[in-house]
């Protein structure tokens, strides 16, 4: 009996190991090919596919063609599953695969109407050269498609992808516009209105914001300089027949080398794989390095052989909000002095295991409608219109000076990016791109009733009359989300901008010294300098209090450093900021609902940041009006530090090693059985909100939820000197080793050479006919 019961146990064990066996072959059998040789009939010549350690690939082609096919190969053998749910999102067409789980998604999607844009935009066909490169690059993922093994997220979820189309391309590019085009906060402005009323919401409206990235004498100049009116005014001949970041340039003037340096960290939500993917490519003409998206084959943020350029969102308003006049049954709408009936689109969105359900979407002649507040609102946005992003990164990637790039940049139509960038000859530059709307009704701070078309948007502000930078004296230029200008003159960018913490900071660092190495802008970049700290500790640290609780988190406070590192100051902070601002202002808001709207920003818009002149408002906000007591701001300082210390009291744990987690959560890693398989961390970063080194958070908890998705430092003197790290790694399947390996590097903040391909290469020859 014995020996029978160890048979069986061992039968088991040994048929568990096969079966591991089995699946771990399976799944490493999925990897894409990084060595060896393929014969492919599409390639003129030979391409060279080489990898280094971390899996960034270097494609070395003899001709533009084949160098784009490659892009297009090496996307698919990374992250086809990444593009493939991208466009699927983009388009709302998610549940056919992921079932109905995912239904609301893709109605939301369906609602942007990004498939009709996209029709739109390609209606009239591309240039050629673009369309040609496009093309090539299709050609290359849907070889992959077609020939090689797919990701296991293909296996699990039980379906094959369809051909990679140009249309999906431009969908890659409709999902970030979706992601960083600005509303200009429109309905949140509207009920701040109704809960405060007209003339306070305005001052948190139009509040003062600190740095600009254009200062008054630059724009004065602007419009006084003949040579800069040049640039402005010169087109690229090829042009014409055809995204809590921080960005900063560093003209020669201060730096070692005499040469620029160019930085750039772009924060978007915290996705894995990272929404980035690094290349090297060259046709031995032409040559681009630094970061893709994958399902897009020009370099999005990087360099080509003479120019390197770096993004921050402008967050430009090209959102309005058209309250409508309708009957009473909520079936007609008036337009110039018509009664119209709305419009119904219906879109069929598939359901994996379920039958087709149909969506209605209401249209009007200004745009889709929905309601809020009791209105009828119709969503007029610029993804209704036709997009030139295509255009604006083909002439970017194959600019060869920087009148080229400015002309390539004034066809970015959409989302609208603050551009830094620089040359190889020492000229640095800075450019808001993105289509400004012309508005003929209201400014789109809040929704304005339409009743005429005549009172739509007038077409785009000229493209000749933005403000933009070239070589200022003071030898850098600085972008931090924060506003352009500050005159409130042509061009309108926005209305709502969040004080210039980030912004400030830098500038800071920057004055600090003229001989600026790589080893400078790297602490620059990695810096936990919270001036949102020393702001408003500066107007409570003389404070003197007698109760504990409230001295306990006071002394901490007030002998804080102010760099969120590690400790408990940094949650104390965190939580006092968002008391005090709580406490503030939630006796003037009476209705409940309202109450969530309330925003730390709001506090330093009130303030006046980088002012202490309290505006007689926010002095009169400061008292509690549910006391006969006229409460001073020492008064609701000490209520607000004591809320921290019973916030604390509850979790003194809470330090920022023990709080600030970071963890990569795969689209399918919800699937508990998956976690484990697909999921990694959670991880410690240092930082925060509104220092350099951003890593946001939700309200609820520390947990972060947006982060630099790379950090890049492109010195111009010598490329090979150039750094970058990825916030997660290069490889979307699970199997490879570059599917993690830059995390541990990233949440420790260091870095690698961008362009080091030396070492640990494997080598994948694709071979023509």
């Amino acid at each position: 009996m014995k020996k029978i019961i160890k048979r069986i146990i061992i039968g088991v064990f040994t048929f568990i190991i096969l079966l591991s066996s089995i699946v771990f072959f399976y799944l490493k059998s999925t990897l894409g090919r990084i060595d060896g040789q393929i014969t492919i009939s599409e390639l003129k010549k030979n391409v060279i596919i080489s990898r280094n350690e971390f899996g960034v690939p270097k494609i070395e082609a003899k001709n533009q063609e084949d160098m784009f096919f490659a892009i297009g190969y090496t996307h698919a053998s990374d992250r086809l599953f990444q593009m493939d749910m991208i466009r699927r999102l983009a388009t709302g067409r998610l549940s056919e695969v992921m079932g109905k789980r995912t239904l609301g998604i893709d109605k939301k999607y369906k609602d942007l109407m990004i498939e009709e844009s996209i029709e739109n935009s390609l209606k009239d066909g591309l240039p050629n050269e673009i369309n040609k490169i496009l093309i090539n690059y299709c050609k290359g993922v849907n070889y992959f498609i077609k020939n090689e093994t797919l990701a296991p997220e293909f296996k699990v979820l039980g379906y094959k992808p369809e051909e990679w189309k140009i249309k999906d391309v431009l969908s890659i590019f409709k999902n970030m516009e979706n992601i960083l085009a600005g509303s200009g906060y429109e309905l949140g402005n509207y009920k701040i209105i109704k809960a405060l009323g007209s003339k306070l919401a305005s001052k948190l409206i139009n509040g003062t914001f600190g740095t600009t990235i254009i200062n008054d004498r630059e724009y004065k100049s602007f419009f006084q300089n003949d040579s800069m009116s040049s640039f402005a005014d010169t087109e690229k001949e090829q042009v014409e027949n055809g995204v809590g970041s921080n960005n900063w340039v560093i003209a020669g003037k201060k730096t070692a080398t005499g040469l620029p340096i160019l930085a750039n960290d772009p924060h978007l939500s915290n996705v894995f794989p990272s929404y980035f993917y690094q290349l090297y490519a060259s046709d031995g003409n032409i040559e681009l390095s630094g970061n893709t998206i994958a399902g897009v084959p020009f370099i999005v943020i990087g360099r080509n052989k003479k120019i390197a350029w770096g993004f921050t969102n402008v967050g430009t308003d090209v959102i309005d909000y058209f309250i409508l006049d309708v009957d009473e049954k909520k079936e007609k709408y008036k337009l110039d002095d018509k009664w119209e009936k709305f419009t119904f689109i219906e879109k069929k969105i598939k359901i994996k295991d379920e039958p087709d359900y149909i969506h209605k979407i209401k249209i009007s002649k200004l745009g889709p409608v929905f309601e809020d507040s009791g209105h009828l609102i119709a969503r007029h946005s610029i993804m209704l219109y036709k997009s030139t992003v295509l255009n604006a990164f083909y002439g970017m990637n194959f600019s060869e000076s920087i009148i080229d790039f400015l002309g390539s940049m004034k066809e970015f139509s959409s989302p609208a990016q603050n551009v830094v960038f620089a040359d190889t000859l020492g000229t640095i530059g800075y450019y808001p791109t993105g289509f400004i709307p012309k508005r003929r009704k209201g400014d789109g701070s809040v929704p304005v009733k339409v009743t005429k078309s005549e009172e739509s948007w007038d077409g785009f502000i000229d493209e000749n009359k933005k403000p933009f930078l070239i070589n200022p004296s003071k030898g850098y230029i600085i972008t931090a989300n924060n506003p352009v200008i500050k005159s409130a003159k042509l061009p309108i960018f926005a209305i709502n901008w969040f004080p210039s913490f980030r912004a400030d900071r830098i500038d800071e660092l920057i004055q600090k010294r003229s001989d600026f190495i790589i080893e400078d802008i790297e602490k620059m970049q990695t810096d936990t300098y919270l001036k949102s700290a020393e702001y408003l500790i500066s107007l409570i640290k003389n404070f003197v209090f007698k109760d504990k609780e409230v001295i306990f988190v006071h002394n901490k406070l007030s002998n804080w450093d102010y760099f969120a590192n590690n400790g408990i100051e940094p949650a104390l902070f965190y939580k006092f900021q968002n008391i005090l601002s709580k406490n503030i202002f939630k006796d003037n808001i009476k209705e409940e609902k309202f109450k969530r709207l309330i925003s730390r920003s709001w506090l330093y818009r009130m303030m006046k940041y980088p002012s202490k002149e309290f505006s007689k408002e926010f002095l009169l906000m400061i008292d509690d009006n549910n006391t006969k007591k006229i409460e001073s701001f020492y008064d609701i300082v000490k209520l607000s530090l004591k809320d921290t210390y019973k916030a604390y009291s509850k979790n003194k744990t809470m330090s920022w090693e023990n709080s600030h987690k970071l963890l990569y959560k795969h689209p399918l890693g919800s699937v508990k059985i998956l976690g484990s398989l697909l999921n990694r961390g959670p991880y410690f970063m240092k930082g925060g909100k509104d220092c350099i080194l951003t890593a946001s958070f939700s309200s609820k908890s520390f947990n972060i939820s947006h982060l630099s998705t790379f950090r890049m430092i492109i010195d111009m003197s010598n490329f090979k000197n150039s750094l970058l790290i990825n916030s997660s790694g290069q490889n979307g399947n699970f199997m490879s080793k570059n599917y993690d390996d830059q995390i541990k590097s990233f949440t420790e903040l260091k870095y690698r050479k961008m362009e080091d391909f030396s070492g640990h290469l494997k080598t994948l020859i694709l071979n023509s006919y």
